[in-house]
């Protein structure tokens, strides 16, 4: 080899770092989903688990908490559904330590949500 020369590696080297970085992303891959299939068991085991609806807001607590796990940088999940009189609203709210208002406006059907600034 001249000292003026770059040096290259052979082409198989180059192959097989390329099917390293490949395969790596592959496991990387495979390994979000499993823990994506893991947080769901954990919802579905508490959902399953439920008696009576107002254990909503424990699995609403479990799905907070497992998207906090998954890394999703969340403030709070909530399940709201209509009452069966479909006038109203029925809300089920998990959120980090933050104090949350829920503020009722006109007829009751309209709410916000305000959080403390940081």
């Amino acid at each position: 080899m001249n000292a003026g020369q770059p040096h290259h590696p052979p082409t198989e080297a180059l192959d097989d770092r390329e099917a390293l970085e490949e395969t790596r992303r592959q496991l990387a891959l495979l390994h979000r989903r499993i823990e994506i299939e893991e947080a769901l068991d954990r919802i579905r085991d508490r959902a399953m688990a439920m008696h009576r609806s107002d254990e909503l807001a424990e699995v609403i607590a479990v799905v907070y908490e497992q998207f906090q796990g998954l890394g999703f940088d969340a403030w709070g999940c909530a399940l709201i559904t209509r009452d069966d009189a479909g006038d109203g609203w029925n809300m089920w709210l998990s959120v980090t330590e933050q104090t949350v208002d829920i503020v009722t406006q006109g007829h009751g059907t309209i709410f916000t949500i305000a959080l403390p600034e940081s």
